[in-house]
């Protein structure tokens, strides 16, 4: 979200990379707080879960991607990024 307007996945990726420096730079070595504030909490919560080792791996197999899962509720998806249970 930004100013209360819902943002898709491509502007939020450009937003954290035009700040930040790269995406890269967000995943492994940004602050939280930093991230906190040009993502916003839930991303910044995703990020540090998938730092921390605490996503669920399903792999994938004939041909099929393999899934990172950070939240296991559909609820609990960060909709402002366009998330799916799938």
């Amino acid at each position: 979200r930004r100013g209360g307007e819902v943002v898709g996945p491509k502007e939020c990726r450009r937003s954290i990379a035009g700040e930040l420096g790269s995406e890269l730079q967000a995943l492994i070595h940004t602050a939280v707080e930093e991230l906190t504030l040009v993502a916003g909490e839930k991303i910044a919560e995703g990020v540090m879960l998938a730092r921390s080792g605490r996503v669920r791996i399903e792999p994938g197999f004939d041909g099929e991607y393999g899934k990172v899962r950070i939240w296991d509720a559909p609820e609990q998806l960060p909709l402002d990024l366009g998330g799916h249970p799938n």
